[in-house]
């Protein structure tokens, strides 16, 4: 006669044999699926950068501001596409997508706030400018202060 406990480590190791590893299980993961909604966004961001980077002319500031936020929002894109994809990286590399999609929000932020402070009269140019930093603080506090951790079993 087998004890219950036996049982319950043969099934244990029964399905730590079955189960592939972790690195085998992200290498056998269905591709990311198309999603016409993210096409079509992606088409309307494509459009109004180009309609934008036509209008400005013979400014370069302006075409350079145009292409680096068009690049920039599709980094952003393909980093979220990578965190709800779930890939087979570990803590390392999710802290890394964390740190890089912090790197190009602020950068949008500072240069979106940048751009909207110069068309406005100094206390709105001002009040911009503190809710960008209150903005980029807040967000690098949430990324540093949630990160994943181990959970520990209940009980």
């Amino acid at each position: 006669m087998s004890s219950p406990a036996g049982d319950v480590e043969n099934q244990q190791q029964q399905q730590q044999r079955e189960s592939p590893p972790a690195a085998d299980a992200a290498a056998t993961s269905p591709p990311a699926r198309f999603s016409p909604l993210a096409a079509v966004g992606f088409g309307c961001l494509t459009f109004n950068s180009v309609t934008a980077i036509y209008r400005s002319g013979d400014d370069p500031i302006a075409i350079c501001s145009v292409a680096f936020s068009y690049v920039a929002l599709v980094l952003l894109f393909e980093l979220f596409r990578r965190h709800d994809g779930g890939g087979g990286g570990g803590a390392d590399s999710r802290r890394l997508l964390m740190r890089c999609v912090w790197l190009l929000t602020t950068l949008l932020t500072l240069m979106f706030s940048y751009k909207v402070a110069a068309i406005m009269p100094l206390a709105m140019a001002a009040v911009v400018c503190v809710m960008a930093v209150a903005a980029m603080a807040g967000l690098f506090w949430a990324f540093g202060c949630f990160e994943e951790r181990r959970r520990r079993p209940v009980g």
